[in-house]
This record gives C-alpha cells, structure tokens and sequence, in this order.
C-alpha cells in the first residue's frame, strides 16, 4: 500500500490542486496588475526622461519583472511540494490504521480469532479499533461455545448411537427369540395337532365302518348316537384344522395346489357337507351357479375351506329363514364374485370392523347363543387374500348379512414354492402297472388305532394289510414283499415319510410300487412332485382309499 498512492493521497492531492487554482488566479491578476502598473510609468516617464535614464529604468523594470516572475514560481513550487507532503502524510495517518484493520480482518477470516487491534488513539480509529477488538472476543467466544456444544453434541449422539445399538441388539434378541417362539408354536401345533387328530381320524373312522354295518347291522337309536359322535367328531376336527391352518399362514408354510376343477361339483361337495352338518335345522340352504362359470383354476381345497367357513358360520347365526350362497363371473370376466346371504340377526355397525380379528366374538358373554373360537372368520379373510381376492361384509340388525367374496376365477402363480432343497434331481418317467403281490397293502403309521382301522377298512375289500410302525421297517418290508401299494404317514419316528418315499422311488426294486399318502399334513403338491401316486389326508375317505387302490393300474406319472 506504501508504493502507491493510496486512495486518501488522491484526495487530497485532488483537494489540495482545487484550492490552489483560486491562489494561481489571484498570483496571476497581481503580475498582470504589476505589469499594467510598470508599462504606464515606462509610457509616462520614458518621453521626459533623457535616452540614459530611459535605458536604465527599462532595464530596472525588466529584472524587477524577472525577480517578480520567479519569485511568483518559486512560491508555486513551494505550494505543491507542501501540498504533495501534505496530502502523502494525511494519507499515512489515514491508511495505516486502515491497512491495519484490513490485515486484521484477513487473520480474523482465516479463523486465528487471538488477533487484536492497537486502541490507545483518541479518535475514531481508536474507536473502530475497540470495535473489533471486542467483534473479535465475542466471536471467540461463540466458538468456545460452539465447540463446546459440539462436544455435547457428539457425546449425546454417541450415547444415542451406544443406546441405539443396545436397542438394536435387544430387537434382534427378541426378533431371534419371536421367530424361536414361532418356530416352537409351529412345532407344538404339528405335534398336538397330530396328537389330537389321530385319534379323532380312528373314531370317524370306526363311526363310518359302524354305519357301513361292517361289525354288525345297527338299530335306529344306535345309528343317531353313532351320527351324533360322527357329527361331534367332524365339528372338532374342523376347529383343530382351522387352528392348524392359522398357524401355517402366519409361519408362511401354507402352500398352493392350484388345479382346474368342476364348479358346480366343488359347490355342491360344499352345500352336502354343510346339510350333513346342519340338517336339523329349519333353513333353507340354496345354491346359485352363472351358466357362465363352469370351471376355476386355483386351490380348490382353499376355496372349499372360505365357502365352508362363511356358509357354516351363517347357519350357526340364523334361527329361521335362508342361507343362499351366489355364485357369479365378475364383469371383468377374470373373477369370480362368492356371495354368502342370510336372514339372520344381522351385525351392528360398531362390529363390522372387527368381524375379521383374530379370536374376537361379536358376543363374548357366557349367555350367547352360538359358540366358536374366533378363528374362522379371521382364517377365511387369510385364505382369501392368499388365493388372491377381496372379501367384505354388509349387514343390518335384523335383516341379515351378506359376506361377499372376490376370487380370481384362474390363479396366476408365477413362483410356486421351490423344493430344490428335497427334489436334487427330478425327472419324470411313465409307471409300469403295479406288480409284486396282488393284493398286499403295506400300511405304514406310527399310530397302532389307525392301522388297526386300515386292516378293519381293506381286508373286507379283499386286500391283506401288512402293518409298519417306522420308516427304516417300512423300506425293508417294500423290498421284501413288493406290495400292490403303500399307504404312507408322513409323520413317523426316526425319519419322516417324505425321505421314506423318496428313497422307495430312488431304489429300482420299489420304485414301481405306488405310494398313497395318508396324513393330516395337507402338502399335496410335495407328495406329487415325490412321486406319490395318491394324497389323502386325514381323516380319510373310506371309499376315496378304496377308489385310489383299485385304480392302481392306471398308467399315471411319477417322480
């Protein structure tokens, strides 16, 4: 700053050449005044005066007028080096503090915030030099405050973080131990459930065959009493099967058969189940099919479940009147609309949205008029999201309720369950017929009561059962006597009936006797892709076994 002319030297140098115009002007009427003055005298005295003295006075003037001209310059020159001083002085006073702050400002810029200015002057310099000196101390100050907050900070975040990671680390604690529970109540309901079902299995079994007049024919009083524990029977077992197949969708082990199938066939299974059931009762129960809805391509065992469900629940509910289930294609000709009508007490508006919860009752007292456990309906709204349609309700006191169900009348599954793990290398071969001993059942189950009930079912039909309690006797008994077939539990002590099929078709000496399952696990697309030549879960058709063994010459196809 000290090489140039600061902006200050220009002031006043431009200040100092302005008030020296006004001196040059008046320097300048002087001389010519002087001159005026000196030119009249020589015009004056110079016609009296003799030729000497005229030449010396001529020559008086012309140096006084020199003197005079320099003198006037030497004044001049004077005033501008005075003023050039003047003005380079006043410009140091000036910017030096000006420079000063300057740099201390760059040093505050660049964060070094000890700097500080000299405040000792008296004048506004001074002033401006406390100013910042203390602008300088509040902004270390915010910085110290700053910086403190930002320790806080990073310790209240870090602690955040630790607790965040403790939190963490119990979710995945109770996330582990939820899935752990899951697994074990998955595990508890396969085994109470088989616990539970098989000895049910033998007593619907055994009511069949004291129907069937198998030990003896029945007086009229005996055939109602063996009616209304057959009746007692099939009513548990579908509660036990609801609760199972409740916990299959919540662990996500719920699968998909989907097969094309006979509308009016399956609707008609459904309203026969539901007279067995309902009979006594003073209701009509109608069925309605569109000539237009022939056939559906989806889990047909599903549908049956929602239709069986929706329409029992109806009946349960109404006193008198009628239950009418519709059936429809959609307007968009790629759905099929289910609905469920009744004349009974109707649902009131405060309860329709909980009719879908999980063991809810619209009546919880002890004095209500229908029982049940709260499943089905929550079941039926699972099942028919899985087969991939819509349900709801619709109801008034008094005037009934309508459930109303949208199903695909096709289901699109693109990705069915992948069995890579059980199948390592599937092919598919045609199955010569049955050979081995003609009519020899190989009848594998770890419960001695259902064996006894298969030995009381077939050998009236002519066949000789040979009974099994385990998979490894179940694999040698097959080899030694080729059987005309095997009726094969899936759960079984030691190994489990789906290794015990797969090896029966992976040795070349059983791999051409057929396998019909018969157990309450409902996997009939595994069993298919295994090989099984049938799937029949429990408790069993009597007449559906019967049917499946007599067309075991049929060429069919296996695993």
């Amino acid at each position: 700053m000290t090489s140039r002319l600061s902006i200050f030297a220009k002031i006043f140098l431009a200040i100092s050449g302005l008030a020296a115009v006004p001196l040059l002007i008046i320097t300048a009427l002087l001389v010519s005044t002087y001159q005026n003055m000196i030119g009249d005298l020589i015009i004056r005295v110079l016609p009296v005066a003799t030729p000497d003295l005229a030449a010396l006075i001529t020559g008086t003037m012309a140096r006084v007028s020199l003197d005079v001209f320099i003198l006037v310059a030497v004044i001049i020159l004077i005033s501008l080096i005075l003023v050039v001083f003047g003005a380079l002085y006043l410009s140091r006073e000036f910017s030096r503090p000006l420079n000063t702050l300057l740099e201390a400002t760059g040093h505050l810029a660049e964060g070094d915030l000890d700097v500080r200015l000299e405040s000792s002057r008296q004048d506004e310099f001074g002033g401006l030099a406390l100013g910042f000196n203390r602008m300088a101390a509040q902004l270390k100050k915010a910085r110290g405050e700053l910086q403190e907050a930002n320790v806080a900070l990073e310790n209240r975040v870090a602690q955040r973080t630790a607790e965040l990671e403790v939190t963490n680390l119990e979710l995945q604690a109770s996330a582990t131990k939820m899935q752990e529970t899951m697994r074990v109540k998955s595990e508890f309901l396969a085994n109470i459930s088989h616990e539970l079902l098989t000895p049910l299995h033998a007593m619907l079994g055994y009511a069949e065959l004291l129907h069937e007049g198998i030990y003896g024919p029945l007086s009229e009083k005996q055939n109602d009493a063996v009616r209304r524990m057959e009746n007692s029977a099939q009513t548990l077992r579908r509660l036990i099967n609801d609760i199972i197949e409740l916990a299959r969708i919540e662990t996500g082990r719920t699968t998909l058969t989907v097969e094309p199938f006979d509308a009016a066939e399956m609707l008609q299974d459904v309203l026969d189940s539901l007279r067995a059931v309902y009979g006594k009762k003073d209701l009509a129960l109608r069925g309605e099919l569109a000539p237009d809805l022939t056939e559906f391509r989806t889990d047909r065992g599903k549908v049956q479940h929602v239709l069986f469900n929706l329409l029992s629940n109806a009946m349960k509910f109404t006193e008198q009147g009628s239950v009418t289930l519709l059936v429809r294609r959609e307007a968009d000709g790629e759905h099929a609309v289910l609905e469920i009508r009744d004349t009974g007490p109707g649902i009131a508006a405060e309860k329709l949205e909980t009719v879908f919860e999980e063991f809810r009752q619209l009546d919880g007292s002890t004095t209500r008029r229908a029982g049940g456990a709260g499943i089905g309906l929550p079941l039926t709204k699972q099942l028919v999201e899985i087969l991939g349609g819509e349900i709801s309700v619709e109801s008034r006191v008094g005037e009934g309720t309508t459930f109303r169900v949208i199903l695909p009348v096709a289901l699109d599954v693109s990705a069915p369950p992948r069995r890579d793990a059980l199948l390592p290398n599937t092919s598919f071969r045609a199955m010569p017929a049955a050979g081995g001993h003609s009519r020899i059942v190989l009848a594998v189950d770890d419960d001695e009561e259902l064996l006894e009930l298969l030995v009381a079912v077939l050998e009236p039909a002519g066949y000789e059962v040979i009974t099994c309690l385990d998979g490894d006797a179940a694999i040698a008994k097959a080899r030694e006597l080729t059987p005309y077939a095997v009726t094969l539990d899936i759960r079984l002590p030691q190994r489990d009936g789906w290794s015990v099929l797969r090896e029966l078709k992976a040795v070349p000496e059983t791999s051409s006797i057929p396998v019909i399952v018969l157990s309450v696990i409902d996997d009939r697309a595994l069993g298919e892709q295994l090989g099984a030549h049938g799937y029949l879960t429990k408790p069993f058709d009597r007449k559906r076994l019967l049917e499946e063994l007599d067309a075991i010459n049929d060429n069919h196809l296996v695993h």
